[in-house]
């Protein structure tokens, strides 16, 4: 409720004070305060959502963790950017949308996903650009297999230390 005075904070930081360090710090300020607002224009944009029962139902058929994967990476791939993917996730989430026992395997696919505009950038590069992109996709495959195991063995303890530590309520 507050993010719009942050973000009108940050703005007269930003263009009134004359210290760079001081501007820094606004700079700071003002990106929280957008943050802050996009999430909640996100989270209000997500009532849309729980009134079309075709999402809801593959929502909630939303079980199985390569399928929680390929979720993830298709839609990391089509909006290019892994944090907002997350930050929707974690509003589905929030919303009751979406379980939270399958969100960590959704990610490991946003992981994955946000390999994909370096790949295609990569295709009209030079063969160091190629294997650059390359690596980068193979690094986070690597580190989301390692991951998906440890999710596979160690999932609920994870899942009530996040219950734990938020208080319950995510």
């Amino acid at each position: 409720d507050i993010a719009p005075l942050i973000v009108i904070v940050g703005v007269i930081m930003t263009m009134f004070c004359k210290k760079p360090s001081v501007k820094k710090i606004g700079e700071v300020i003002l990106g929280f305060g957008i943050l802050f607002m996009g999430l909640r224009i996100m989270g209000e944009s997500m009532e849309a959502v729980k009134e079309s029962q075709a999402i809801l139902d593959f929502l909630s058929s939303l079980k199985n963790p390569f399928a929680a994967i390929l979720v993830g990476l298709i839609i990391t791939s089509i909006l290019q950017s892994s944090s907002a993917t997350v930050g929707i996730i974690l509003l589905m989430v929030s919303q009751g949308l979406l379980e939270l026992s399958i969100c960590p395997f959704m990610i490991l696919g946003c992981n994955i996903g946000s390999c994909v505009s370096a790949l295609v950038a990569s295709l009209s590069g030079k063969k160091d650009a190629k294997r650059a992109a390359l690596i980068h996709f193979f690094f986070n495959v690597i580190g989301s297999a390692i991951m998906f195991v440890i999710l596979l063995i160690a999932l609920d303890p994870i899942i009530k230390g996040l219950l734990f530590i938020s208080g319950g309520s995510l």
